[in-house]
């Protein structure tokens, strides 16, 4: 499977939680969505939408091939 414009469209893991303005979270090496979910809740709850994900290769998602 490839990323992007091959045959398969590949979506990465990701959480979102609340409503309004989109804040992105990006999580630093070796971690995942989760190691931003408190503060994905944090601001959920001051009124933005929250978007986590996890980069290819890391948390839930797959890598890109070839890798």
């Amino acid at each position: 499977m490839r990323w992007g414009g091959g045959v398969h469209r590949m979506i990465p893991t990701f959480i979102s939680l609340g409503a309004g303005p989109v804040i992105l979270m990006l999580h630093g090496i070796g971690g995942g969505h989760r190691a931003v979910a408190p503060q994905v809740e944090t601001f959920a709850s001051l009124g933005y939408c929250a978007v986590a994900w996890d980069m290819p290769g890391y948390g839930d998602s797959p890598p890109i091939e070839p890798y």
